[in-house]
């Protein structure tokens, strides 16, 4: 099977390799979301965003995202206090 070559091409005229590259609906994201964003290593940060995106959804499980955070060095506790993250206080 041939390998698929992936390009991206950005309004502002960028564009390059879209290898890694993800795209995710941030819409409903507040502060402390980009503050976890931030905080997250450059590897783990594709996978954290897609667990903070999974975090607003209705099915979502807090106890299952906290576990998955925890694998990726996100420790929400230290989040808790400033903003309380939305999806998982509704819980």
């Amino acid at each position: 099977m041939t390998e698929r070559n992936l390009s991206y091409f950005a309004d502002d005229g960028n564009y390059g390799t879209a290898h890694g590259l993800v795209v995710m609906e941030t819409t409903h994201w507040d502060a402390t979301d980009w503050d976890i964003i931030d905080d997250t290593s450059d590897e783990n940060r594709p996978l954290v965003a897609r667990l903070i995106t999974e975090s607003y959804e209705e099915d979502a499980n807090e106890e299952v995202l906290r576990a998955e955070f925890a694998k990726y060095d996100v420790d929400l506790s230290q989040y808790e206090n400033k903003v309380p993250l939305k999806k998982l206080s509704e819980g």
